[in-house]
């Protein structure tokens, strides 16, 4: 594999940010030799099916794998008969590219590949695009910028981590339970536009069923649970600070001022101007 090959060969193929990003070409004998890195290195699968021997072990990958592996540590990956894997790796040196050592020390404390979530894997893919776009077009400050979109990967990461490691395989495997840690998701990350499909997904659940356990957990409908979230940090936002609420709606997650105010209302029968001027 040519990027694996140039990390290992030379030791100065990493750029002035210390971090490189590149794609793993496909290959007609579905295998390489077992090697290592110099460098530390984030590799992702975005598509196929396949494996990695790391240790004399061997892992399975499929998409939306990730792999973090430190310097040194001798690996292979083997790709599944024409199901070949597309990955893409990050390698780089976490004190020239300036990484956080306690999150960077607790991330590759590991070797075991894992699978990243729906709505990780859809903000990690988004942020190496981005990586990739500032890599290739080398625009003022690009440097600056690959090492805040590492640091940001590796903080998503670390987040994800930190919560797999607090739940046992049994609760991952349970529907219920990936419905409530959905809905958790979505209350602390009330501001996104996640729809019902969307939701459903990240559960790994059908839509109906999804909303069935929506209703279950919360009482609620999904959309009036997704509303109920909003419009109590609205409630905190118009109490505790002078916000204007078009701002305030906005930073909710609502696109249009009419449906916050319709929303609002029908939770608590009043305006929020109304709301705020009596409480």
């Amino acid at each position: 594999m040519k990027a694996e090959n140039d990390i290992k060969s030379n030791n100065n193929t990493l750029p002035e940010s210390g971090i490189l990003a590149k794609s793993r070409h496909q290959r007609p004998d579905f295998s390489q030799k077992p090697h290592a890195h110099r460098y530390y290195s984030i590799m992702y699968v975005v598509s196929g099916v396949g494996a990695c021997t790391i240790k004399d072990t061997d892992h399975t990958l499929k998409t939306d794998s990730l792999i973090l592996l430190p310097g040194g540590l001798v690996h292979m990956l083997k790709d599944r008969p024409r199901k070949n894997m597309t990955v893409f790796s990050i390698y780089f040196d976490p004190p020239k590219a300036e990484t956080d050592k306690e999150i960077c020390d607790y991330l590759f404390q590991g070797d075991a590949p894992f699978t990243v979530p729906v709505y990780y894997a859809k903000q990690l893919r988004q942020t190496i695009r981005q990586m990739l776009h500032e890599q290739q077009s080398k625009p003022a400050g690009y440097h600056l910028a690959i090492r805040q979109y590492l640091g940001q990967i590796m903080l998503q990461l670390y987040r994800l981590q930190l919560k797999n490691r607090s739940q046992s395989e049994s609760k991952k495997d349970d529907s219920q339970a990936r419905a409530k840690e959905t809905l958790e998701h979505i209350s602390s990350n009330y501001f996104e536009n996640l729809s019902l499909p969307e939701a459903a997904k990240m559960s790994k659940l059908s839509q109906r069923q999804f909303s069935s356990m929506c209703k279950k957990i919360t009482g609620k409908s999904f959309v009036q649970f997704v509303n109920t979230v909003r419009i109590e940090k609205s409630v905190e936002l118009l109490t505790n600070t002078e916000t204007p609420v078009a701002a305030i709606a906005f930073e909710v997650g609502y696109e249009e001022l009419s449906t916050f105010y319709r929303a609002f209302k029908k939770l608590h029968k009043v305006s929020p101007l109304k709301f705020r001027t009596t409480h």
